[in-house]
């Protein structure tokens, strides 16, 4: 008890001396290191730094909302460009025309194996499995089934 005694009373008189008025000499030295800051900041920057008049730039990046109605219409110009512009010739043709070959043997070998079930109505299938390959896409520039 007696030692908590003495935490307690050095806690009062650690209070006391906290409502105290700090000393003048710590006022005067606090203001002489607030001065000796500034003239080393006046120091480090030689020229009087001139803020940048705001142009249109800094209006554009200062609105969101030009960002994004420039960001929208750079996408449908993207889109609208792709979509009507003419595709190459020479990217892919080959290799689309082999890929377009072996999709329709494979849809004719299916055809054929579907008319050759016991089944009856595995046949009817292959049969308007087949009248479906024979007619042309109407959407496709190429022959191409409907499948």
């Amino acid at each position: 008890m007696a030692e908590l005694n003495a935490v307690w009373r050095g806690l009062a008189a650690l209070q006391a001396d906290a409502d105290a008025a700090p000393a003048h000499s710590a006022k005067v030295r606090f203001q002489e290191m607030v001065a000796a800051y500034q003239a080393g900041m006046a120091a480090a920057q030689p020229g009087v730094r001139q803020v940048p008049r705001p142009g249109r730039a800094a209006w554009f990046t200062g609105q969101p909302v030009w960002q994004f109605a420039a960001a929208a219409g750079l996408l449908l110009g993207g889109i609208l460009f792709g979509r009507y512009l003419p595709p190459s010739p020479a990217a892919g043709n080959t290799e689309m025309t082999l890929l377009r070959a072996q999709v329709e043997n494979l849809r004719q070998t299916v055809a054929l194996s579907m008319l050759q079930q016991q089944s009856p109505s595995a046949r009817m299938r292959g049969v308007t499995y087949s009248e479906k390959i024979a007619q042309p896409d109407r959407n496709c520039s190429t022959p191409c089934s409907r499948w």
